[in-house]
């Protein structure tokens, strides 16, 4: 049940769990954050795939598809060395690894805008919707006389 003593009790554990300092919490702290990137990095990698061996995609829009399925894989090997360098950087409360795992994670996510920004620009329909639809408006009218 979702009660007020339920929640207080949820809660001062997760604070109790956040403030306690032994090698034991941290290690767990640090994989969780570690965990989170390398499933990413997975997902990642799927979408890849996707995008290299789906033969729709490749014959809509060409061999620029492949690019961006290397564009996202480039993003999953570097968000693997980003949950390693956070990992270790949580676990030993290293910074200069703290602000590298940072950097590359700024890193994803720039590749990811940046295949992101490439993709709505082919995907994007050549005519203006108010075009297209005085089109179909005159090729039923034609369809209906004829």
């Amino acid at each position: 049940m979702c009660t007020r003593d339920n929640l207080r009790v949820c809660l001062l554990g997760l604070n109790t769990l956040i403030m306690v300092r032994d090698s034991r919490a941290k290690f767990v702290k640090s994989f969780v954050a570690s965990l989170c990137a390398q499933v990413s990095a997975i997902a990642l990698v799927m979408m890849a795939f996707v995008l290299w061996f789906n033969d729709s995609f490749n014959t809509a829009y060409g061999s620029v598809v492949a690019g961006w399925g290397t564009g996202l894989f480039l993003a999953a090997l570097i968000l693997a060395a980003v949950g390693c360098t956070s990992f270790y950087g949580a676990a030993k409360h290293n910074k200069c690894m703290l602000l590298t795992s940072s950097g590359l994670a700024c890193l994803v996510i720039l590749i990811q805008v940046v295949v992101a920004k490439h993709m709505e620009g082919f995907v994007q329909p050549a005519f203006p919707d108010a075009l297209v639809d005085a089109c179909v408006e005159v090729r039923r009218a034609s369809a209906t006389c004829g």
